[in-house]
């Protein structure tokens, strides 16, 4: 069980780490701020540019539901890979 649990944090944390590395934030220079890894879900438009008729926040939940399912299948291909316990030889 804490075997799981570690390699449970550890992808969880890899993967966290590579959707805060992979982000844009360019909204205080007329740009857009976008989250996701590997895909964009969350795009912010910012600046001066912006137009306060449209919403300044998207989300593209097909993208964050591709993000998921790739963590998810990352994640138990982790556990198939190093959740077994070694036997003695």
């Amino acid at each position: 069980m804490k075997r799981k649990l570690l390699i449970f944090l550890i992808v969880t944390l890899i993967f966290l780490l590579l959707t805060k590395i992979t982000s844009v934030n360019e909204s205080h220079f007329d740009g857009e701020d976008r989250l996701g890894f590997p895909l964009k879900f969350y795009t912010y438009y910012g600046g001066k540019l912006l137009s306060r008729a449209i919403s300044p926040v998207t989300y593209n939940y097909t993208n964050l539901i591709i993000d998921i399912f790739i963590y998810v299948v990352i994640l138990l291909l982790s556990f198939k890979f190093w959740g077994k316990k070694r036997s003695k030889e």
